[in-house]
C-alpha cells in the first residue's frame, strides 16, 4: 500500500467512527473500537494538526481527549447518558507529528446524578503524550 493509501485508511483494528458533527469532521475522520468505557478513538495526525513547529497542536490533543471521555462515558449507558463538559485539565506529555496515529483510552472515575469524574490517556503506540480529567454534568439532551 503506498503512503497516500496508508494515510486515507483506518489504523489497524479501528474503523470509521460513526458519530460526527460539524466541528469534528473539520480535524477527522475519527476512528473506533470497542464500546463504553471501552471506547478506543483514533485520529491520524496530518498537516492541518500540527502548530508552528511541525508537532501536533495542543488544542487538537484537548479535544480528542474531550470526544473520547464524553463518547466514551455516555456510551456506557443505556440509553446513552447526555453530558456537558464543565472542566477538563489537559496536561502535555510529549508530542505527535504527521502520519503518527493517536490513541485513546478512557477511565470512569465517578458517575452520580449530578456529575461526573473522567479520566483520558491520549498514546502513540506505547507512548503516552497527553492525560485529561474532565468534569461532566450529565442531562437532558438540548430540545
Amino acid at each position: 500500500m503506498s503512503a497516500p493509501d496508508a494515510a486515507s485508511q483506518p489504523p489497524e483494528g479501528f474503523a470509521r467512527h460513526s458519530r460526527s458533527s460539524p466541528f469534528v469532521d473539520l480535524i477527522g475522520p475519527l476512528y473506533s473500537r470497542g464500546r463504553g468505557l471501552d471506547l478506543r478513538l483514533a485520529l491520524r495526525i496530518d498537516s492541518r494538526h500540527l502548530n508552528g513547529t511541525g508537532t501536533v497542536h495542543g488544542g487538537v490533543l484537548a479535544t480528542l481527549a474531550d470526544l473520547a471521555i464524553g463518547y466514551a462515558v455516555a456510551s456506557s449507558t443505556d440509553p446513552p447518558t447526555p453530558l456537558t463538559t464543565s472542566s477538563m485539565t489537559v496536561n502535555l506529555s510529549g508530542t505527535a507529528r504527521p502520519g503518527d496515529v493517536i490513541t485513546t483510552r478512557s477511565r470512569l472515575q465517578h458517575q452520580g446524578s449530578r456529575v461526573v469524574l473522567a479520566h483520558c490517556e491520549l498514546m502513540v503506540g506505547e507512548r503516552t503524550v497527553a492525560q485529561a480529567s474532565a468534569v461532566f454534568v450529565p442531562g437532558r439532551r438540548p430540545s
